[in-house]
């Protein structure tokens, strides 16, 4: 007999993939295996995977964000409105009868604000030209609840108004609560398709008027208000908000993510930018202490697993924006302390305030159908050899089951997610805890042979997966 563990590490990718973006979600459930001694397995000809030293990259350095309020004076962002066929009434004309948009003065003229007070809509068009809509497969990602027919209504769309608002940070944010309900009148009176410039997402009337109406005591649901773009960076994750200038805050990014973290990581993106349109201020100088459960308005969340806290506390650092993102203020979440810790300190952080799930089962080590799948996995898993040699090939998520030695010379089979292949060396980010073998944790860089690879999943933005063929045959033949 030996054992085997499931774990629902792998990382759940939800939405954008264009180019090389993604907004991050959907759990995979993993198995690791630990063959006892006696067992009939691979264990007894494998080479075990080892933890390896990484160069030294010193300490994580930061320039905390104070503990003062970090709202800006007003707000702006930017929409769109497309249609196929020209509105009864001119759009222009429009914004007069609206009664939430009457506090906006009507700008023509493009010129800075002086005034952080005032209140105003500038307005561009009806013209495509600049303002032509994005393609077909880049809106198959940004698209918001949109059906077929506002596809078709969008991709064909011969006219469009953009416009852009200026308003107060004010109590309760009414202003800004006008300009996105008077965007919801335009768009039902001139049955429009809108763009929000902000979080480059496209919505229908419908989905555009879930998004007004998603706030909870006063606060906005920001899972319904801000977009998190992910992205590949040396290897590892980058993910960062769009539309938080909207409320007048800083956007919020994270780096240095391992794929199968992702998801989580950008959850508690979403819950520091929850806490920081609730509170406006870090509880000190570069801390902000994460608390879900004493929200206002919880953000739209993965299931939580077990021995979640859901509390935390995030370091936050000033950062400055890249190319790509808004043009707003930055901060960053931060892992003080070592640099080449930082994976294994991002994961204690998330598996704390989320939780994580990691059961053990006992599997027949003798049972061939078992083996031979292993086989076919390994085979098939040194035809991605090619694509992997440079590491990870865009958005694809690869993760290889490897055995780790145990102290009394067993063999601990766990998750690696793979970010280099070198001859028959594959490296990458171990994504488990190890149960026998003392200091081994998620986030510790390892080496893995090749030939010792017991399966693996690719896993594609898209949500497809290829492998892990054994998972479903280690289920079947599963005792607790």
């Amino acid at each position: 007999m030996y054992s085997a563990r499931v774990t629902d590490k792998s990382a759940r990718f939800v939405g954008v993939a264009v180019a090389a973006f993604l907004v991050i979600g959907a759990a995979l459930v993993g198995r690791r295996l630990v063959p006892t001694a006696s067992s009939r397995t691979p264990a007894a000809t494998v080479s075990p995977a080892r933890p390896i030293e990484v160069a030294d990259a010193g300490i994580v350095a930061f320039d905390p964000v104070p503990a003062a309020p970090l709202w800006a004076k007003s707000f702006y962002f930017d929409v769109a409105l497309s249609w196929d066929e020209p509105p009864k009434e001119k759009v222009k004309a429009q914004l007069a009868s609206i009664a939430s948009l009457r506090p906006f003065s009507r700008l023509e003229n493009p010129a800075p604000a002086t005034d952080d007070k005032a209140s105003f809509v500038m307005v561009e068009g009806p013209a495509v030209g600049d303002l032509a809509p994005m393609s077909a497969a880049s809106l198959k990602y940004f698209a918001v609840e949109l059906s077929e027919a506002d596809r078709r209504a969008y991709l064909g769309a011969k006219m469009c108004a953009a416009f852009s608002f200026h308003g107060p940070i004010d109590a309760g944010f009414a202003t800004l609560r006008a300009a996105l309900n008077g965007v919801r009148e335009l768009a039902d009176n001139t049955s429009s398709i809108v763009t929000d410039g902000s979080t480059r997402q496209v919505f229908s009337r419908a989905s555009w008027a879930s998004r007004v109406d998603a706030w909870t005591n006063g606060v906005p649901k920001l899972s319904k208000h801000i977009a998190i773009h992910g992205y590949p960076n040396g290897g590892l994750i980058r993910v960062v908000t769009l539309g938080m200038a909207k409320f007048g805050l800083p956007d919020i990014a994270a780096e240095e993510i391992a794929r199968e973290q992702s998801q989580r990581m950008s959850d508690l993106v979403l819950l520091v930018a929850q806490t920081l349109v609730e509170r406006g201020k870090l509880d000190r100088a570069g801390e902000l202490e994460i608390a879900i459960d004493e929200l206002k308005a919880r953000p739209d969340l993965g299931d939580f697993a077990p021995k979640a806290t859901k509390r935390g506390v995030v370091s936050l650092g000033i950062a400055k924006p890249k190319e790509g993102d808004a043009d707003n203020r930055l901060i960053q979440i931060v892992f003080p302390g070592s640099a080449n810790g930082v994976q294994q300190r991002q994961a204690k952080l998330l598996e704390g305030i989320f939780g994580a799930r990691d059961e053990m089962v006992q599997v027949d080590g003798s049972d061939g159908e078992i083996a031979a799948a292993s086989a076919r996995a390994r085979a098939k898993l040194l035809t991605l050899k090619p694509a992997w040699s440079n590491g990870p090939p865009g958005l694809d998520d690869l993760i290889v089951k490897a055995p780790f030695q145990t102290p009394d010379g067993r063999s601990e089979w766990m998750w690696v997610e793979v970010t280099g292949w070198s001859g028959t060396k594959i490296k990458g980010i171990l994504q488990n805890d190890a149960y026998e073998i003392p200091g081994l944790v998620v986030g510790t860089h390892v080496e893995v042979e090749e030939s010792s690879i017991f399966d693996y999943m690719l896993k594609h933005p898209d949500g497809s997966i290829e492998g892990g063929e054994t998972n479903a045959l280690i289920t079947k033949g599963a005792k607790k």
